[in-house]
Formats: C-alpha cells, sequence, structure tokens
C-alpha cells in the first residue's frame, strides 16, 4: 500500500524542528510534530514534503535538500522520512500550530516523557540521532 502521508525533518546544527500543533487540530491537538501531511493525486512522496514545509512554516526547498531515511515502527509498518539540513531560514507558522522550536535530542526524551509528541515521533526521532543528525 502506497504512503498516504510525507514528512520532513528539518535539522538546524544538530537540533530538529518541532511544531506544536493548535489546540483546536482534529488529531493530536497541542502536540509536537514534524512538517508533513497528506499527499495528494498524482503527487510524489518528495513534491508532498516540499509542499508541506512551504504550506506550513513558509519555505521552499528543493528536491536536492532531501535525504530519505526508511523508519521501520514495528513488523507492519514502515515509513519514508526525509531528512534537510538548512541554515538560516525565517518560520513563518500557518493556521495549524501555534509554536514551533529547535530541540536537542535530549530535550525531544524529554517531550516523549512528558507525552508531549505525536504517536511514533520518538522512534523517528532516534532514528535520526542513531545517524547523528540529531545530538
Amino acid at each position: 500500500m502506497p504512503q498516504k502521508s510525507s514528512t520532513i525533518a528539518l535539522f538546524n546544527n544538530g537540533k530538529v524542528l518541532l511544531l506544536k500543533r493548535g489546540s483546536s487540530a482534529p488529531w493530536q491537538p497541542n502536540k509536537y510534530c514534524l512538517v508533513g501531511g497528506g499527499v495528494d493525486n498524482g503527487e510524489t512522496l518528495e513534491d508532498a514534503a516540499l509542499r508541506e514545509a512551504n504550506e506550513e512554516i513558509g519555505i521552499n526547498l528543493n528536491k536536492e535538500s532531501l535525504l530519505p531515511y526508511t523508519i521501520v515502527y514495528n513488523n507492519t509498518y514502515t515509513k519514508i522520512v526525509f531528512a534537510s539540513l538548512v541554515t538560516n531560514i525565517h518560520i513563518q507558522l500557518n493556521y495549524e500550530h501555534s509554536e514551533y522550536g529547535w530541540f536537542d535530542y535530549k530535550s525531544c526524551v524529554r517531550m516523549y516523557k512528558q507525552k508531549l509528541l505525536v504517536p511514533r515521533l520518538m522512534k523517528t526521532l532516534s532514528t535520526f540521532h542513531d545517524s547523528n543528525i540529531l545530538v
């Protein structure tokens, strides 16, 4: 079954950008997530990730900046998550999110323990930590 959503993790100086979902979000309100969303008909995963970055945080990236990572969540669920290293970007949140921040791995673990992350996000962040992208 093809992936129905696309996700992109943005990194700057070893920290990851996390967005806080708004209090009125229909799924996981007030939880932190990566940039991402649904894949439109005829859209590739890369195109969807780039579109979501533009829609959710107002930045334009190119396909060459996307590094695909395969995240295995369990024996039945695997997902491609893109990573992109960025510098000097200006974040402009859309209506879906109330705030954002750049977090190191230790902060992400603390947020996970406080149940502030959307489901499966800690597995994704741990994969990037194991790859030395998130420190």
